[in-house]
């Protein structure tokens, strides 16, 4: 059983929740503030007010009782409210979390005022935050609290992460343009060319780049870091993590992934109004598929691909006659679907494709029983959906540690099939093409998959009750206690 409740070993037990104001970190850090009340825990989570808005709209019915949403001040305009892609909304996101920290300080004063006056709320024992709003750091030092960073990226990513004041130092950091072996103690060289483009020389992206570094370096300073990933998955990675050598002030590790609903490890139906904004003609749609017959593609809800990308995928889904739901986010030069394929695929491929350009629920689409294949750009989230689903993944990374995920999938996850690109960068479609015969229909693609199976079942372990996942949980709660208590 994942995560089993036991609403009276934490009844007084009070956590603060502050996500980065992205759709791919709030998603995680909402499903953990799940996970805590199912042991008991009260949660005050707090983000951007917008942010907060689109929660209440879309988890109407769906969030537990003891979760409380609060929403900082944004002065973000109406108009820009609802933009959640492309480079605009992270750089926007990073100006929202900039400004977040005044108001959060008073926040966190105002529920510590309230729990002296109100003894049915006690006050917060420790503030859970964003790896990318550590001035929270700060906030936590001043009222005495613990904060533990919520960390929603692979644990080989933290570690690297960790070991950054040592690049830096070793001159390293930003990299050459010809970097390639970055060796990290204990962990497979890493690939130059997978890191961020804004740890690279002469980026243009250095504003980006020192907003990273800045919270990076408060790593060091919190109580404990919470991973989304589980041992069996990266014990390789968490134990270097846990090493003297990359985290000289030994701050502890909990990998307690997959943070997803329990329900769905369970393989009880999940409450689907906590995770469909929109119709469900997707999931009725695959209701008429063969098992394991559709590859789904999805982005993510940040990246939009180049048209002449869109393009070269579709050429090779008409070519090979794969079924396919494709979740499209249209670029902005695009008036409307029509005008991005080649002329006729629509109409080729409407018995057997299904396109859709609004938010679709990711999770249900991949476990679903004829979803078999996952196009993907490798987001962590996203990977560790497919791989709790059982289904292999052909990578497409774009940005951030994408490149990262992806390399792990094929080479260290082996629940992938590498999809090989152009110098610059774009899929053509006889590659795509060849990519999705043998993810879907190749020995490669059967490897993977039964791969990702075994790793569906590691996943379901490590957060039974008996599981490492649920083991670092327990760890953590309890750390949590007794650091409050003695504080």
């Amino acid at each position: 059983m994942a995560f089993q409740a036991q609403p009276r070993a934490h009844a007084h037990a009070h956590a603060i929740i502050l996500p980065f104001p992205t759709q791919g970190h709030i998603i995680p850090a909402l499903k953990f503030a799940e996970t805590l009340t199912s042991q008991g825990f009260i949660i005050t989570f707090v983000c951007a007010e917008h942010r907060i808005a689109r929660i209440r709209k879309s988890h109407a019915s769906g969030l537990s009782p003891r979760i409380r949403l609060i929403g900082l001040p944004d002065e973000v305009p109406v108009a820009e409210q609802d933009v959640d892609q492309g480079s605009d909304s992270l750089l926007l996101a990073i100006r929202i979390a900039e400004n977040m920290a005044p108001a959060f300080e008073q926040t966190v004063n105002g529920l510590i005022e309230d729990a002296q006056k109100e003894s049915s709320i006690p006050p917060p024992l420790c503030i859970i935050s964003d790896f990318y709003v550590s001035w929270s750091q700060d906030t936590a030092n001043k009222f005495k609290i613990p904060r533990y960073v919520f960390y929603p990226s692979p644990c080989s990513c933290l570690a690297l992460m960790l070991y950054l004041p040592h690049l830096i130092e070793q001159g390293i950091v930003p990299l050459a343009p010809d970097a390639r072996d970055i060796v990290i103690p204990g962990l497979p060289p890493m690939d130059g060319s997978d890191m961020p483009e804004s740890w690279k020389q002469n980026s243009f992206m250095k504003e980006r780049r020192d907003f990273s570094f800045r919270n990076l370096f408060k790593l060091h300073e919190s109580s404990g870091i919470l991973v989304n990933t589980f041992y069996e998955l990266e014990g390789e990675a968490i134990d270097a993590a846990s090493t003297e050598a990359i985290n000289p002030n030994k701050v502890p590790i909990y990998a307690l992934g997959p943070i997803l609903p329990s329900k769905f490890f369970r393989g009880e139906p999940i409450d689907q109004q906590a995770f469909i904004q929109t119709d469900n003609e997707c999931l009725q749609w695959l209701n008429a598929q063969a098992p394991s017959s559709v590859l789904f593609i999805s982005f993510g809800s940040i990246a939009i691909l180049s048209i002449r990308q869109i393009q070269e995928i579709a050429k090779a889904l008409d070519a090979c006659q794969q079924a396919f739901l494709w979740i499209l986010r249209l670029p902005t030069s695009a008036t409307d679907q029509s005008t991005l394929f080649p002329e006729g695929f629509l109409s080729r491929t409407h018995n057997r494709g299904l396109i859709i350009s609004t938010w679709a629920p990711q999770l249900l689409i991949l476990s679903h029983p004829s979803t078999g294949g996952f196009m993907s750009h490798c987001g962590w989230n996203s990977t560790l959906e497919s791989i709790s689903s059982g289904v292999p993944i052909l990578p497409l990374p774009l940005f951030a540690e994408q490149h990262m995920n992806s390399r792990m999938v094929i080479n260290q996850f082996k629940v992938g099939v590498k999809l090989q690109r152009g110098a610059d960068g774009v899929a053509e479609n006889e590659n795509v093409e060849i990519a999705v015969m043998e993810l879907m229909q190749g020995e490669e693609g059967r490897a993977a998959r039964r791969r990702a199976r075994a790793l569906k079942e590691q996943a379901a372990r490590a957060v039974s009750e008996a599981g490492s996942s649920h083991k670092a949980l327990d760890a953590f709660i309890q750390a949590a206690t007794i650091t409050h208590t003695q504080t």
